[in-house]
């Protein structure tokens, strides 16, 4: 009995170890996703960046109060890689810094500080992306844009008052330019390693009659990006980070159909295609139907490629 109970002991010594070194969550390829999409989510207005962030929030990964070290927020429901990203955020704070911007302005900029504060807590702290002054500067020039952009909109018919705000926003700015935030404050525990890069995964040759393109108009509605959909119609999307196709990278039409028109030329084709810059998404195939209004082949609206079949 007492080494039966010597063994169990052991074992559940083994298992809070091991519970406290979780296995390793990404690799650098997932990494450098990461930081693309970080840098996506920085250059959006902030109301693009509140809509992506009530996206996330929605998915369970805001935890307010909880330390991201670089791995996977428990509950978040985003695949892999996009599912380790801090979107909390204390608003405009900082009083004893910047105690002389009232509260009027404080209030106004807290669309732009939520930004501000995704910057800070992705890039210097968390998952660490890119802890450089030269990333911090560029994250604050970010904030102030888009502080002038709230100004620019709350006062478009007061000269005075857009100015008066606009001054307000510089001092915010000066502020975190000269204190820099938390930039500088290490984690409480260092951000989670990586897994040895993989291999990576050789892209399907094209064949004669499953042509290749680049996809083009990807941008039309920021942030950049399109979706795969799961029919040829534009509603029926999983929604899902990453499945679908990201700007220059290339597809595999494997057969059409016709749908919903999409863009100015009301373009009803559709290809079933697949990304074969990206084959996979959180290990799963990164295929789907796309408008042929997304796909470079030259071809005028509703014309098919030469030797693709219909689906």
């Amino acid at each position: 009995m007492v080494a039966r109970a010597a063994t169990i002991t052991a074992l559940a010594i083994a298992v809070v170890a091991s519970a406290g070194t979780p296995a390793l969550a990404y690799t650098q390829i997932d990494r450098n996703e990461q930081t693309r999409y970080a840098v996506e989510t920085m250059n959006l207005t902030y109301s693009g960046f509140l809509a992506r962030k009530d996206d996330f929030t929605r998915a369970g990964c805001r935890k307010d109060g909880y330390e991201n070290n670089g791995f996977p927020y428990p509950g978040c429901r985003k695949p892999s890689p996009y599912n380790a990203f801090n979107w909390s955020d204390d608003g405009c704070s900082g009083r004893e810094q910047i105690g002389f911007v009232s509260n009027v302005y404080r209030n106004l900029f807290n669309k732009p500080c939520q930004l501000h504060d995704f910057g800070y807590r992705n890039f210097g702290k968390g998952l660490t992306l890119s802890r450089t002054e030269e990333t911090r500067a560029w994250i604050d020039s970010r904030f102030r844009t888009e502080m002038y952009r709230l100004c620019e909109t709350n006062y478009a018919g007061n000269r005075l008052q857009r100015g008066a705000c606009k001054t307000n926003a510089d001092i915010v700015w000066a502020t975190v330019r000269n204190t820099g935030g938390n930039w500088d404050t290490p984690p409480e525990t260092p951000p989670a390693p990586l897994d040895p890069t993989p291999a990576p995964q050789p892209v399907p040759a094209p064949s004669p009659t499953h042509p290749t393109f680049t996809v083009m108009n990807t941008s039309e509605a920021p942030p950049d990006g399109v979706w795969f959909r799961r029919s040829p119609h534009t509603a029926d999307t999983d929604r899902v980070t990453g499945h679908g196709v990201y700007r220059g990278e290339r597809v595999q039409l494997t057969c059409y159909a016709w749908g919903d028109a999409v863009g100015a030329y009301g373009n009803r084709l559709w290809y079933a295609v697949t990304n074969v810059t990206r084959p996979t998404v959180a290990s799963a195939p990164n295929s789907g139907y796309l408008s042929a209004h997304y796909v470079d082949d030259g071809a005028a609206a509703n014309q098919t490629v030469t030797g693709v079949p219909a689906c």
